[in-house]
C-alpha cells in the first residue's frame, strides 16, 4: 500500500508495478534494458507490448522484501522542499532538475505550478525559489 508523499528507492531487479490510479514522479538513469512479467494489456503500434518472461525471471531479485526509503545511488540525489518564503538555494556542478508537486512558485523568475518540469543549468548562480509550494528537486551527482 501506498500514501501520498511515499518515497521508494527501486533498485535494479527488483520486481514491481505501479497500481492504476497512481500519480508518480519516476526518477531513474537511462537506460535501455526493461523486462516486463506483465503489461497490463497495454498496446503500443496497435500491438500488445512483449513480454521477456525468462530474462525477467534471470534478473529479478528474489526475495526482496525491504522498502527502500532512501536513495543509495551515487548518481543523483533528491530533494523535497517546501517553500512559504524566498529561499536561495546553491545550484550544483550538475545543473539541478525540478518538479512542482503542489501550490505556485516562481523559479529563477519563471512561474511554476503543479506538473512544472524543469532544468536549472550548471552555473555558479544559485537558485532562487518564491512563493507557497512544494517542489522535488533532483540533483545530479556524477
Amino acid at each position: 500500500p501506498i500514501e501520498v508523499g511515499d518515497f521508494f528507492f527501486i533498485e535494479a531487479g527488483t520486481l514491481h508495478a505501479i497500481c492504476k490510479g497512481t500519480l508518480l514522479l519516476e526518477i531513474k538513469q537511462s537506460t535501455d534494458i526493461s523486462y516486463r512479467f506483465y503489461d497490463y494489456e497495454r498496446v503500443e503500434k496497435g500491438k500488445k507490448r512483449p513480454l521477456q518472461l525468462r530474462k525477467a525471471i534471470a534478473n529479478v531479485t528474489i526475495p526482496d522484501e525491504e522498502i527502500h526509503r532512501e536513495i543509495i545511488d551515487a548518481a543523483f540525489q533528491v530533494q523535497v522542499l517546501e517553500v512559504h518564503q524566498p529561499i536561495t538555494i546553491p545550484n550544483r556542478h550538475h545543473g539541478t532538475f525540478f518538479v512542482v508537486i503542489e501550490g505556485n512558485l516562481t523559479i529563477h523568475n519563471e512561474s511554476a505550478s503543479f506538473g512544472a518540469f524543469g532544468f536549472v543549468t550548471a552555473s555558479d548562480e544559485d537558485i532562487v525559489l518564491e512563493g507557497n509550494g512544494k517542489l522535488v528537486l533532483i540533483h545530479l551527482v556524477s
